[in-house]
């Protein structure tokens, strides 16, 4: 962004120390604007490091926009005493930091909190440890694509997300290092990714990663969230104690999911909360949609410190052409829920031939390839999936043109039934806007895994707002995986950490009167909506 489009200049403060209640000590920037002017004063707490691309994006960035800005290590990383534990202290250490700016100078006061990512965690964090009365000085909270269960990110749908669990694996090495090595460290990871098919995955993931990473051997060993491993992380019920909040999320995140789960949880609740889903990844957000972004944060933070609330409660970024629309609320009312039959043949649609089951036979040996999707890594979001149509190991199924533009808002579902002839199997569906040109672009997609022997699935797909446009086509992809972004599955009902065999399985999709599948979309055109 342009220099001289922002009002202040801003300045540096480095390594203030806040010391803990156990003694340990932590470390805190303080970017400030340069002027005599009272500014609101925003809490970040983040274990990524208080250098770049967080003193740009987050300090200076805010502090030239007016705010004065506390960015803190979090306990054992990047010159903050103490043991590094994923996920343990958040909640523990989270009040003291308060008491620790509420007693600086330049805090008048009263706060709020902004953070991506883990630093939305870290806010929830911070309800978590709130006093049943909360925090009167805390006034806003700005979670950008937060993660509230870490359990289900990491096994969505009991299958291990292999690809984004390296990528926290790696995030260890930035906790204890520099940003630029752990991209560099990302970097070689995506060179070296075809060492992720040795098996067992617990000795593929060392060699890939060069090193044992504790991080990632405990999401890889641990796949039930209710063992103790993971006793208290999920701080999804705080999201209602957070404060005026504002939610940003991304359609093609890989945390849109809990994103839209603490928005949900707080209109339930009937507590002041925006929402703005954008056209990002999680990475896309930072980068290319970060000005985007930033214009929409800093006029809420601003009113909401000062006790005054403006803006649409909900604003979506409608792919396939209509671009940003504001709404009332998310979802919106279905106009009308359609079904559209898996056929047969192939097709797509409400009178789609019944018929024998569509056959596909996965072979972990040789697993179907992701692409884009929900992810960390750079190969994230939308992309031409027409590759897959072609692929022997992917059922396609493919709508007749649209003769009228079709807008899809919500949470599509997939209600198919299969059975499974082998030890084990996983279901990918993706959704997909098949162009008069062929190009096949991926919307939303979501995968689970199968009982022994298959049965009745409905699968949730990842919300969306889309729409198919006249002329083109709905195709719906069906796999038994997207390697390397979810892990295999060997096919012998052996623990993905540690199975040593590999066997090929095949999944049929039934057709006939009695076990219809189908996909299940809410549709309609809610604009003039408010």
């Amino acid at each position: 962004m342009p220099s001289n489009s922002l009002p202040f200049r801003a300045r540096r403060e480095r390594d203030l120390p806040i010391v803990l209640p156990d003694g340990t000590r932590l470390l805190a920037d303080h970017y400030a604007p340069v002027t005599d002017d009272p500014c609101p004063v925003l809490l970040i707490r983040t274990p990524y490091g208080r250098g770049f691309p967080w003193s740009l994006l987050l300090g200076t960035g805010l502090a030239r926009r007016g705010f004065h800005v506390a960015l803190v290590s979090t306990r054992g990383t990047h010159g903050s005493g103490g043991l590094w534990r994923l996920y343990r202290d958040d909640v523990p250490d989270a009040l003291p930091v308060v008491d620790w700016l509420l007693a600086q100078p330049w805090c008048d006061g009263a706060f709020a909190t902004i953070g991506p990512s883990f630093l939305g965690y870290t806010q929830l964090a911070l309800a978590a440890a709130a006093p049943p009365e909360g925090i009167p000085q805390w006034r806003a909270a700005v979670v950008l694509a937060p993660f509230t269960s870490p359990a289900a990110g990491v096994w969505p749908g009991g299958v291990f997300a292999l690809q984004d669990a390296i990528t926290v694996g790696l995030a260890r090495v930035q906790a204890l290092g520099s940003f630029p090595r752990f991209l560099a460290a990302v970097t070689g990871v995506a060179v070296r990714r075809r060492g992720l098919r040795r098996v067992p995955l617990l000795t593929a993931g060392r060699a890939v990663l060069h090193r044992r990473t504790d991080v990632f051997e405990d999401l890889l060993t641990h796949p039930d969230p209710g063992e103790e491993f993971w006793a208290g992380t999920d701080l999804g019920a705080a999201a209602t104690r957070l404060p005026r909040t504002l939610v940003v999320a991304g359609w093609s995140d890989l945390f849109l999911r809990p994103s839209l789960d603490v928005y949900r949880r707080r209109q339930d609740a009937g507590l002041p909360t925006r929402l703005v889903v954008g056209p990002w990844t999680h990475r896309t957000m930072l980068d290319k949609g970060w000005p985007a972004v930033l214009d929409r944060v800093a006029p809420f933070l601003r009113n909401a410190v000062e006790g005054l609330d403006d803006g649409p409660p909900v604003c979506v970024h409608v792919g396939g052409g209509p671009g940003w629309q504001d709404l009332a609320h998310w979802p919106p009312p279905a106009a009308a829920t359609r079904r559209w039959l898996l056929g047969a043949d192939g097709s797509l649609g409400a009178a789609a031939p019944g018929g024998p089951p569509s056959a596909v036979r996965y072979d972990p040996r040789d697993p179907t390839p992701a692409s884009g999707g929900a992810g960390l890594g750079p190969g994230a979001g939308t992309v031409d999936d027409r590759r897959a149509t072609a692929r022997a190991d992917v059922l396609s199924f493919t709508s007749a043109p649209l003769t009228e533009p079709l807008d899809v808002l919500g949470e599509p579902q997939a209600e198919v039934t299969v059975r499974v002839d082998g030890g084990g199997a996983d279901l990918f569906v993706r959704l997909c806007d098949v162009a008069p040109d062929g190009a096949c672009r991926n919307v939303t997609d979501a995968v689970t895994r199968l009982d022994p022997g298959g049965g009745r699935i409905t699968l949730p797909l990842d919300a969306v707002a889309h729409r198919f446009d006249t002329g083109h086509r709905l195709r719906l992809h069906v796999s038994g995986g997207a390697f390397p972004r979810f892990a295999r599955n060997p096919g012998t009902g052996e623990p993905v950490a540690t199975a040593t065999r590999l066997e090929p399985v095949t999944t049929h999709v039934l057709h006939d009167a009695a076990h219809r599948s189908a996909l299940v979309l809410p549709t309609g055109s809610p604009w003039g909506e408010r």
